[in-house]
């Protein structure tokens, strides 16, 4: 493997203040889902589960909240700890659209 496909791996852990500003976008995400329709509801409880997540700054899979219901909420909560361990960045977790 060379340098630059070695860079392509490397884990970025965000600092607090990245963190801070992530749980932000995520709020302000979620007040403009909130007034959609019901096909939403996955997506805002996943991005609700991703704020407590976040917030609690939980890295253990076992950790996400039972009542993720859905598929897409899953993948938003495992998002939310992969980008607390680094392993994904806040755009990804962010640009999750609804159906």
């Amino acid at each position: 493997m060379n340098s630059s496909e070695q860079r392509d791996f490397e884990h970025i852990t965000p600092t607090e203040e990245e963190v801070n500003e992530t749980i932000r976008q995520i709020q302000a995400r979620l007040a403009d889902v909130g007034s959609g329709s019901s096909a939403d509801e996955p997506l805002s409880q996943g991005y609700r589960l991703a704020l407590q997540i976040l917030t609690e700054r939980s890295e253990d899979y076992t950790d996400i909240p039972l009542e993720a219901s859905s598929e897409k909420a899953k993948a938003i909560t495992v998002l939310a700890i992969n980008y607390l361990k680094g392993e994904s960045s806040r755009q990804v977790l962010l640009d999750i659209f609804s159906d």
